[in-house]
């Protein structure tokens, strides 16, 4: 089925104009051999950067009664964001207009098990091999702001494990973990990026109209660069909270979110330059608008 999807954020502010067209095939199997084939690609349109275009594939195996085994297999383009380009006026960081995309190309195993109608658990591994991967790179003279800049080829890998139980339709309870190990393309480490990271939660329907989701994401610690002798960003949590209002007309739906509903303090690995790392925003508000046809 074809679709098109509009949706509103609010706040929205882009100075990158941008579209993107997606579609997708899906191929069954047969009586004997049950599997399914989903492929498909993504174009996007950028006016800065032109046009990228990401395709994905994949196989699924229902090899036993309750259990499935995929191959997945994707791309995926990410351009620059405002703040990576344009930041000005900041004595410590600087934005870089003459940055690349970073792309990035996945490969993933995975194995499902179906334990009864309400648990079911899934562990995959996956590959990511990423190029122009864009970073914050610290100046050589103590003078001059950190930069964005195209650090190179990276390499991640790493493993997913999830369980979910259903409670009654569309009320459930939820847990993953991922551990990776993230390295440059000389086999070094990456800083800035945890090795442990995972969700927990609840979604919750308890009216036809209304579908809540509290969930809490959890980061491990997160190392510096060599050159940076402080102690290591510490493990965080947040908490986030989205309620959606659908079905009251036609395929419309409205979606309030709120992440970090605590308002934790948290900051991303910065600079020496700057003493207190980089903050990352508290207590914010997104309303979604999406219709469906």
């Amino acid at each position: 089925m074809l679709s098109r999807i509009f949706r509103i954020l609010i706040p929205f502010w882009k100075k990158l104009h941008e579209g993107y067209g997606w579609f997708i095939c899906r191929i069954p199997g047969t009586l004997l051999i049950p599997y399914t084939s989903p492929w498909g690609a993504r174009h996007d349109q950028y006016s800065d950067f032109g046009g990228a275009t990401s395709p994905r594939s994949g196989l699924t195996w229902a090899f036993m009664k309750n259990a499935s085994l995929k191959l997945l297999y994707g791309e995926a383009f990410r351009p620059p964001n405002f703040q990576e380009m344009f930041t000005t006026n900041q004595p410590a960081i600087e934005g870089n207009k003459d940055l690349d995309p970073e792309t990035i190309r996945t490969y993933e195993v995975g194995l499902s098990y179906q334990f009864n109608k309400h648990v079911t658990s899934s562990v995959n591994y996956f590959y990511n091999d990423i190029e122009d991967l864009i970073v914050l790179r610290t100046a050589e003279s103590a003078n001059e702001p950190a930069r964005f800049e195209n650090f190179g080829d990276a390499h991640v890998q790493g493993v997913e494990m999830e369980t979910r139980v259903d409670i009654t339709k569309d009320n459930y309870v939820f847990m993953n973990y991922t551990f990776q190990n993230p390295e440059d393309n000389h086999g070094n480490d990456l800083p800035s990026v945890a090795q442990h990271k995972g969700n927990f939660g609840m979604n919750v329907h308890y009216w036809k109209y209304i579908n809540t989701n509290l969930s809490t994401f959890v980061s491990g610690t997160r190392s510096r660069k060599d050159d940076n002798p402080r102690d290591d960003l510490p493990a965080y949590a947040l908490l986030n909270l989205s309620i959606i209002a659908k079905e009251f007309f036609k395929t419309m739906e409205v979606q309030g979110t709120v992440f970090n509903l605590l308002d934790k303090d948290y900051s991303d690995p910065g600079p020496m330059a700057i003493p207190d790392d980089l903050p990352r925003p508290g207590r914010t508000f997104f309303v979604g608008l999406s219709y469906q046809f």
